[in-house]
């Protein structure tokens, strides 16, 4: 035990455990009491004219906070479980935050579409905030999620990077979605394997995995079979040049059996005919989580990198994030005071030719139509006399409309 002076030092056993006590509490529980603190100021969120707000927060050992406005929940709602024309629930790993974590949800909203990049726009949805990463906190957020939006109980697809425990707790969820796997997370796992083998070269692996385009032929891969049998059968086809290349130049051919291992997911959750029935199209386009990495990259940006990793006050970040407005279709445009036909005068077509980052956003109303009435969709009309700047749309949505990267 340290002391400063001599009248520092314990004069007894009482004496002695006093001290140590309160040396413990200035310590040890100061940063305890920072969190619950942090954890404790949800309490005030929840109690304001907006106590929707804050849907979910747990004071325990594991604290659990889920934020979500009534209109994301409105739009998973209309936009992730119609079969008539859908879009996925993309979720990824999360971002530290200090002390926390922040795992955040996107989704597309089909009711617009960017004319440049001819895809519905990217919108931030409900945010998980959390200390661990294991699949039992995972799992508290999604049932939490259905009950606040229970057609969700109908969505028919999500998107991850393959973290197991993300995975696993979306799948217990939505046993009846059909589960994506992001390409890019998955190539990243092949280069490292080949990297820790030895090898030097990925290019092949990755063609013959992936696919390969060469000016307006496109050569198919692994990941762009149809059928069960076709894919075994391509699999095996691998098997003898992979271990023919590895083998010259590491002295091993392990790869194909660490292949072998991972052919059930890239069955289930990559391959061409899982992504056909996602909608991605046909022939379909490869899944990225792309969506909801850009929602962590903006949140960074609009708190400032520095502050989200070194102070990370919650707190702060839940404020700010609260005052965030989040339009669901052109109707939500309207009611905050945006002309969505003054784009098209003379004046608003000048301002854009000046501002070589604006878009504009379409709106299909035949589409809106027949999801509100709950009919079937005849064509799609894209109302391009109804068209929105993009920079009036991120200045009303907060900066949480993501363009297409």
């Amino acid at each position: 035990m340290q002391v400063l002076s001599e009248a520092d030092i314990p004069r007894g056993r009482t004496q002695a455990y006093d001290m140590k006590r309160d040396r413990s509490k200035a310590t040890c529980s100061q940063p305890r009491r920072k969190q619950i603190y942090e954890m404790a100021s949800f309490n005030w969120y929840a109690k304001t004219e907006r106590k929707g707000f804050v849907r979910m927060h747990e004071l325990s050992s594991k604290p659990l906070i889920l934020l979500a406005t009534d209109k994301q929940l409105a739009d998973l709602s209309r936009f992730c479980r119609n079969n008539l024309d859908f879009s996925y629930l993309s979720v990824d790993p999360a971002f530290n935050f200090g002390e926390f974590s922040i795992t955040p949800t996107s989704y597309r909203n089909i009711f617009l579409k960017s004319r440049r990049s001819n895809k519905c726009p990217v919108f931030v949805g409900p945010i998980f905030i959390h200390h661990s990463k294991t699949k039992d906190v995972y799992a508290q957020f999604f049932p939490k999620l259905k009950c606040l939006a229970p057609q969700l109980e109908q969505l028919l697809v999500f998107g991850a990077d393959g973290e197991s425990a993300l995975s696993d707790a979306l799948s217990d969820s939505f046993p009846g979605a059909t589960h994506l796997r992001c390409f890019l997370h998955f190539r990243k796992n092949i280069e490292t394997k080949l990297v820790t083998h030895g090898v030097k070269d990925h290019k092949q692996y990755i063609e013959e995995i992936f696919g390969k385009q060469e000016g307006a032929t496109y050569e198919m891969g692994l990941l762009d079979t149809t059928s069960e049998d076709m894919f075994d059968a391509v699999l095996a086809s691998l098997q003898e040049p992979c271990a023919r290349r590895e083998q010259k130049e590491c002295g091993t051919s392990s790869f194909h059996n660490w292949m072998l291992h991972r052919a059930q997911m890239m069955e289930e959750f990559m391959n061409a005919s899982v992504r056909t029935k996602a909608g991605l199209g046909y022939p379909p386009d490869k899944f990225y989580t792309n969506d909801s990495e850009n929602t962590n990259r903006l949140l960074r940006h609009k708190r400032g990198e520095r502050e989200l990793e070194n102070q990370g006050v919650l707190s702060e970040f839940v404020a700010w994030y609260r005052k965030q407005k989040f339009p669901t279709s052109l109707t939500s445009v309207a009611s905050l005071g945006i002309n969505a036909k003054a784009s098209g005068s003379k004046q608003g077509t000048a301002k854009r030719q000046r501002n070589s980052k604006d878009d504009v956003l379409q709106y299909n109303s035949s589409l809106v139509e027949s999801i509100e009435n709950g009919g079937n969709q005849v064509e799609t009309r894209w109302k391009t006399t109804q068209q929105l700047p993009l920079v009036c749309f991120q200045a009303i949505s907060g900066g949480l409309y993501k363009e297409e990267i």
